[in-house]
């Protein structure tokens, strides 16, 4: 497995971000039967998900990344991401990574 991420810097409603990004997504993805990708949500460094490819996987081909980057830009063109309150999100980033050491 060749595996690349694509970050998605999205700190707006979760449900906006599944219905009209990433259910379309699973849904055209599935017809084409490519299902070696994943998406999970991160905190660190700002409010984003990643999407993880399977490079090496039969469905890609040298535009998919191109065609993937086109289609986020156009949902966050369509759906933008709130700002972030910065100082209020580094004192969280704080409080979780003790809780996670």
């Amino acid at each position: 497995m060749k595996i690349t991420t694509l970050r998605i810097n999205y700190n707006g409603n979760i449900e906006t971000i599944f219905r009209y990004f990433f259910s379309p997504l699973q849904r055209d993805y599935a017809s084409l039967y490519f299902y070696r990708w994943r998406i999970h949500r991160s905190w660190e460094n700002g409010p984003h998900f990643n999407l993880d490819i399977d490079m090496d996987d039969a469905f890609f081909g040298q535009d998919t990344l191109e065609i993937l980057n086109n289609r986020i830009q156009s949902f966050l063109i369509t759906h933008p991401s709130p700002d972030v309150d910065v100082p209020h999100y580094l004192a969280k980033q704080i409080k979780l990574k003790a809780i996670e050491a």
